[in-house]
């Protein structure tokens, strides 16, 4: 209660003083509001030009977020966990914008017969469930952004990605959700995204089919400059340009001509 008071009590605090400095420009014979730079820094957030992201950890807290931003007149972006098929009528009438970890929970250690008694069965729901809950916002008609926050190993992205693939989630709305949703997120739409004429050439090239088992990336692309994740090692052959001399390397790295 303490916390979503400080909130309210913030965003208030900032509408006021951009409303007084707004009264103030109109008519500098009224006094002078003092500027505090805090509220100030919101003034961009309340009018929409910025966009803001509020972190929520279970369904809850973002039903509460919700509902707070709604009093302020903001429409932030949810970053927020795999537990929204809970109060999925509740979420699918807030339509938020929302940005899913992947941070599926683990499996409860039950190395023995005593352990099962630690664990609760709502634990042991929400364990099986979370990884179907992009499939069922989106079948909610929610889109979403995918993201890597809350994952403690980068590596274990494809392996959470599959658990959502095989629980249902279309390869297109997979996709979707690591690129034209969320530049659509950050006003990029037209921009990032996705691969046309006129878009930035940021792109990852993957050997086989993006997240499968056996796939790689090869290779990733920034602003059209290529970068390999793996150079080649090993004797180089062929005929390059220096500085507009000729230089030629053979199989033998010791002799250079």
């Amino acid at each position: 209660m303490g916390v979503a008071a400080v909130i309210r009590q913030t965003f208030s605090d900032a509408r006021w003083l951009r409303d007084a400095e707004a009264a103030w420009k109109a008519k500098p014979s009224l006094p002078r509001p003092d500027r505090i730079e805090a509220w100030a820094a919101l003034g961009d957030v309340l009018s929409g030009s910025e966009p803001v992201f509020v972190e929520t950890g279970d369904v809850l807290a973002l039903l509460r977020a919700g509902k707070i931003a709604a009093e302020s007149g903001l429409k932030p972006k949810f970053v927020t966990g795999n537990d929204a098929y809970v109060l999925m009528d509740e979420v699918k009438a807030l339509a938020p914008e929302l940005v899913l970890t992947l941070a599926f929970p683990a499996a409860p250690a039950v190395d023995d017969d005593d352990d099962w008694t630690d664990v609760s069965l709502g634990r042991l729901r929400h364990w099986d469930r979370a990884p179907s809950n992009p499939r069922w916002l989106r079948d909610a008609g929610l889109s979403f952004a995918l993201t890597t926050h809350g994952l403690s190993e980068l590596e274990a992205l494809p392996d959470r990605v599959r658990k959502a693939r095989a629980r249902g989630l279309s390869f297109d709305d997979l996709l979707a959700a690591f690129t034209t949703v969320p530049a659509k997120m950050l006003g990029l739409e037209g921009k990032a995204g996705e691969i046309a004429p006129g878009r930035a050439a940021n792109l990852v090239v993957v050997e086989g089919t993006l997240f499968a088992d056996r796939s790689r990336v090869v290779a990733t692309w920034v602003d059209g400059r290529p970068h390999e994740v793996r150079p080649k090692r090993g004797p180089l052959t062929g005929t390059f340009r220096l500085d507009g001399g000729r230089l030629e390397l053979r199989n033998d790295p010791g002799r250079v001509s």
